[in-house]
């Protein structure tokens, strides 16, 4: 809900929750994150309209990640901060195959206040990452999306790599199975980047 009012430039706070087809306000029973959407079918009890798959999805993320959290100081907080955030911006990347610099840069800054690399090793990151993008923007190549390369980026800089290895061939191989059954041959990736980061935050 929070993605879909402010993508839309919307109040977070008012009207209530309410379907987007017919605007019938949610019961207290539909409003409760994976119940509300089981015990509706998936559907508005008023015009039938199909709530999408991905609203679900979403509440599991959310609810693994807290379930998983172990909260005990501050970073454990941030960390749940850029679970959201990495939420918030596979929803933009499915929605327009882009990312708001803004939700970037705060993730960025998040992920150097929990990291425990060296200064050097940050430096080191940067470059690398300055130089990927400038290969990846030669002449329009593009063999990744901007944004994919940002959010790598970060994962860079708050897991070791063997952490990192491990997300990037958990998302490639889930994108390579959806590229096979949709037959779209550009996707959102970072969908991908993030269930990779849930797989990971978990094991």
């Amino acid at each position: 809900m929070l993605f879909e009012r402010s993508s839309n430039h919307e109040s977070i706070v008012l009207p209530p929750s309410h379907c987007n087809q017919c605007q019938r306000t949610l019961t207290i029973i539909e409003k409760i994150p994976i119940l509300g959407y089981l015990f509706s079918k998936g559907k508005c009890a008023e015009c039938n309209f199909k709530i999408p798959m991905v609203y679900l999805l979403s509440e599991v993320y959310l609810g693994l990640i807290s379930a998983g959290l172990q909260i005990e100081n501050y970073e454990d907080y941030l960390v749940l901060i850029i679970a959201a955030l990495m939420l918030y911006m596979s929803l933009s990347d499915l929605k327009s195959l882009c990312v708001p610099s803004i939700t970037l840069y705060i993730t960025f800054l998040v992920s150097l206040i929990i990291t425990s690399k060296s200064f050097a090793t940050i430096i080191i990151i940067l470059l690398c990452y300055i130089g990927t993008y400038l290969v990846n923007n030669w002449h329009k190549f593009n063999f990744i999306g901007n944004g994919d390369i940002d959010v790598l980026f970060i994962f860079f800089i708050i897991y070791e790599i063997q952490n990192v290895i491990k997300i990037i061939f958990i998302a490639s191989f889930l994108a390579l199975i959806y590229i096979k059954f949709s037959e779209k041959d550009k996707i959102a990736f970072i969908p991908f980047l993030t269930t990779g980061f849930l797989v990971n935050y978990l094991i």
